[in-house]
């Protein structure tokens, strides 16, 4: 009796349909999967679900919940977006309610697959201006769910959470009249006070690279400590995600 093949490695490819993002391809194992379809569903928020069609196959590069979270941050922004990935190259295809919309999520998507080249064919509809009563959303979807990373005990942004900012830079100076808090977190190891100081010099570090790339808003910069975590903080992983700073909206 012959030995049944080993199943094909599919790269991850995503779809928007109403209110649906579909998901298809192959993980390397079942916990990488897991954690995948979690980090892109908290991402998604509530208003929209994931349709998981994912399977398992050895070797599979599957997606990073990294890349997972900030994918979620280009659907969000995109309503009909389709994320395609050869292997080499990222193609998008969609139409999103303003430039900058299209800018972040082209940003978002070179997050997620930073070895990628990125193949957009993203459009604007129309030649309207953004939209700043819907600034709030948008930012969130790329910069306020935990897309913002620093390394552990360190105010020095990760290379995702660098682009991040650029991604909320983008939307933030379109509507300059609009308040900005930025916060700042730790994985809540170590003292309380250590725990203050860094977290608050995080936010620091992400309001002094909003300013250097124009966003001319008010910013106010606060230290929240270990406060809301949004991993499991028994890991390795949920303690990387929790080292974080986000970026909100008054």
């Amino acid at each position: 009796k012959n030995a049944s093949s080993p199943a094909a490695i599919v790269p991850v490819a995503l779809v928007r349909a109403g209110e649906t993002v579909t998901i298809t391809g192959t993980f390397a194992d079942e916990a990488s999967r897991k954690l995948a379809i979690q980090g892109l569903q908290g991402a998604l928020g509530a208003g929209l679900k994931v349709a998981d069609q994912t399977g398992i196959a050895a070797g599979s590069a599957g997606l990073s919940t990294e890349a997972a979270t900030a994918l979620g941050g280009a659907f969000v922004l995109v309503p009909d977006l389709s994320v395609q990935f050869d292997g080499k190259t990222v193609t998008l295809t969609g139409t999103a309610p303003s430039g900058q919309a299209v800018a972040a999520a082209e940003k978002a998507v070179s997050i997620a697959y930073p070895g990628a080249g990125v193949r957009s064919e993203l459009t604007a509809a129309g030649s309207a201006p953004m939209d700043c009563s819907t600034l709030s959303d948008q930012v969130q979807a790329v910069a306020g769910k935990g897309q913002i990373t620093f390394g552990n005990k360190k105010s020095d942004l990760t290379g995702s959470g660098t682009q991040a900012v650029h991604a909320a830079a983008r939307l933030l100076t379109a509507c300059p009249t609009a308040e900005v808090v930025v916060y700042g977190y730790t994985d809540g190891l170590g003292t309380p006070e250590g725990n203050k100081k860094v977290s608050q010099q995080r936010a620091d570090t992400v309001k002094k690279m909003l300013r250097g790339l124009g966003v001319a808003n008010l910013i106010t910069a606060k230290g929240r400590s270990g406060a809301n975590l949004i991993a499991d903080n028994s890991t390795t992983e949920g303690q990387a995600a929790n080292r974080r700073a986000e970026i909100s909206i008054r």
